[in-house]
């Protein structure tokens, strides 16, 4: 579900930036950020499309529940419809009277406009999934995708078509821990049965999905990190699996082998792993695949983020490319990469070469063969507690999010003076090019 969950609690700090509307923007750069609420905000989930409705996904620990018998760690959904200028009240995703908390949010869109969304409804159903047709108006019930094939699951993610048709779940369960596939071929209406993936024989890893892709010419592929199950032995594998047969079977690409993060600084109060690799994934309108993912070099060691691409569907790919340009020595985490249109590419990723951690963004032009110069998202220096001009004191949650739609990119992310909180979701934005 997590790899450790964090704490409910109640955000009761004053706002000082206005929640509800966006700043016109100067062409190249990136509006000043801007929270998301005034509750205990972790791990967002963030897409766009090309009418000017944006949907933001929200994990919230503290605030009331829906029910006295619904989640009490539950996924919030934001929603504007005139691109980001105003939002509309924060509704309950999923009200799921009965069951105990809600994690994991991933929410994309197609190109009829329609919107999808997954998440974790405890290791029990599990992963589950939704749609709505009318702009996140209503939307369908909860259905768990991969019960009672797999017994548990956890750590979701997925992909879609362009139109929408073909899905392709992403997800980890039994045997412990190993990659499981499931795919709709009607937007998710009806599901097949769960595909267990190549994984290590010895059951000796846990699989993170953490990015997808569905490519013009129908490959399905989807992007993995596997650590020991104690997060501390051994090093950590990053993968591409690949399927042309509409996720009948998959086969597996090694992309690197990271050594184990670093430590959890001391009172920041997270775990073995929460520093470690993890792969994002996008891919552009001419089929084009990319990743950006974390890596260390020596255990327990700072990571660096590498850009790989691949032109011939995910079969090979490019040697990996730093993108950051902070000092030797800087710990980069939590990647986050989107793509869409002739080849715009844009690349965040979170690390604390200010001694406080930022959120840093840089976008190509032509497919990720050359780059611009990096932008700090997180440029507020002021509005919480955790925040001065030299950045935040710690990430929030497992994964940020990018997004593209009707000529703007959106970044959302967390941060927190701890892994403990109370912390907050955040948002900004930017005109393409």
């Amino acid at each position: 579900m997590e790899r450790l969950k964090a704490p409910m609690f109640l955000v009761l700090l004053l706002l000082v930036l206005p929640m509800g509307s966006a700043h016109a923007v100067p062409a190249g750069k990136f509006a000043t950020e801007r929270v998301a609420s005034s509750h205990d905000d972790w791990e967002p989930a963030i897409a766009a499309d090309d009418s000017g409705h944006v949907y933001q996904l929200i994990t919230r620990f503290g605030a009331k529940p829906a029910c006295s018998h619904c989640p009490k760690v539950f996924i919030v959904l934001r929603r504007s419809t005139d691109g980001g200028a105003t939002w509309l009240p924060d509704e309950y995703l999923c009200k799921c009277r009965g069951r105990k908390s809600q994690y994991d949010p991933v929410i994309m869109v197609d190109d009829q406009g329609r919107v999808f969304a997954n998440w974790l409804e405890g290791y029990t159903p599990g992963v589950v999934f939704a749609r709505s047709d009318d702009f996140g108006e209503t939307w369908t019930d909860p259905h768990p995708i991969a019960t009672p094939s797999v017994s548990w699951s956890d750590k979701p993610w997925f992909a879609l078509s362009a139109d929408g048709e073909d899905v392709y779940e992403y997800l980890n369960g039994e045997p412990r821990g190993s990659p499981s596939a499931v795919v709709s071929y009607d937007a998710g209406d009806t599901w097949e049965t769960p595909i267990l993936m190549p994984y290590q024989k010895n059951f000796g890893r846990y699989y993170f999905a953490s990015g997808a892709a569905v490519l013009a010419d129908g490959t399905a592929l989807n992007a993995q990190t596997a650590f020991r199950r104690n997060y501390h032995d051994g090093r950590v594998f990053v993968y591409v699996y690949r399927s042309t047969d509409e996720g009948k079977t998959f086969t597996r690409i090694k992309l690197d082998s990271a050594a184990r993060g670093p430590i959890c600084p001391k009172g920041s109060g997270c775990g073995a792993g929460y520093l470690g690799s993890q792969i994002a994934m996008a891919s552009d309108a001419q089929g084009n695949a990319y990743v950006l993912y974390n890596s260390a070099f020596q255990p327990e060691g700072p990571a660096r983020v590498f850009f790989s691409r691949s032109t011939d569907s995910g079969l090979t790919w490019s040697s990996p490319k730093q993108l950051s340009d902070a000092p030797v020595g800087s710990n980069h985490d939590f990647p986050m990469l989107v793509a869409s249109g002739e080849g715009i590419v844009g690349a965040a990723w979170m690390d604390d070469r200010t001694g406080m951690w930022n959120t840093w963004y840089r976008q190509s032009q032509d497919g990720g063969l050359t780059w611009g110069a990096g932008q700090r998202l997180s440029n507020r220096p002021d509005g919480r507690r955790y925040k001065t001009e030299a950045g935040f004191e710690f990430p929030y949650g497992d994964y940020g999010m990018l997004a593209m739609g009707d000529g703007k990119v959106w970044a959302t992310w967390g941060e927190s003076p701890s892994y403990i909180g109370p912390g907050g979701v955040w948002l900004t934005h930017r005109s393409l090019p």
